[in-house]
Formats: structure tokens, C-alpha cells, sequence
């Protein structure tokens, strides 16, 4: 089991901005929720900049949704049904390897 050290929702300058930034054992992953059933490269910029932004204390980027495939985008990029914000996703969120079994998948935007 892991303790989440923060939770923030930060919006930068200009139309950045992020719903919630978990902060884990120093590592930051952060959350979007979208009310959409479909998931486009758009819906990860602004964890993308934050990603470029903050390299060694970023973790993973999730993408919670309305559709109901958890998808791999890239190694630390993860679009995830509303579904997983359960038992699982507590149990298994500070591990860096938690979705790697997950399909990667190619998103057009």
C-alpha cells in the first residue's frame, strides 16, 4: 500500500491546465477526466507539457474516460474507463509497471 503525499489541480499559464496531480514518494502522476466515450491525442496535452516541463518527477499520465477500453499510449500514458478509479487502480497506482500489460493502442486524434 502507498499514501498519496498531495493532490493539486494545476492550471499554468494560458489554457494550461491539469484536473488532479498526485504526488507519490516524490513522483507526480497526473489525471485528466473527460465525460467523453472516445479519447484523442488532444485530451493528453496538457500532461504532455507537464511531462516536458518536470521529466524526472514525472510518473505517468492517466486519462479517465466514458468508454470502456483501458488503453497503453506510451510508456507512462494511459487512457482508463471511469471503471478503474476502484480497489485496483488504488491498489496498483504507484507502481510504475501497474499497466504495462495493457494494449498499446494508436489514437487519431
Amino acid at each position: 500500500m502507498f499514501s498519496i503525499d498531495k493532490i493539486i489541480s494545476f492550471r499554468g499559464f494560458g489554457p494550461i491546465y491539469i484536473d488532479f496531480i498526485l504526488e507519490i514518494s516524490g513522483k507526480l502522476i497526473a489525471i485528466e477526466v473527460k465525460s467523453s466515450k472516445t479519447i484523442s491525442k488532444d485530451d493528453f496535452k496538457h500532461i504532455y507539457h507537464l511531462k516536458e516541463n518536470l521529466q524526472s518527477k514525472f510518473d505517468k499520465g492517466i486519462v479517465f474516460y466514458t468508454g470502456d477500453m483501458a488503453m497503453k499510449l506510451d510508456d507512462d500514458m494511459f487512457a482508463l474507463p471511469f471503471g478503474f478509479m476502484g480497489r485496483e487502480m488504488t491498489n496498483n497506482l504507484a507502481s510504475i509497471t501497474a499497466y504495462d500489460n495493457l494494449p498499446s493502442q494508436t489514437i487519431i486524434s
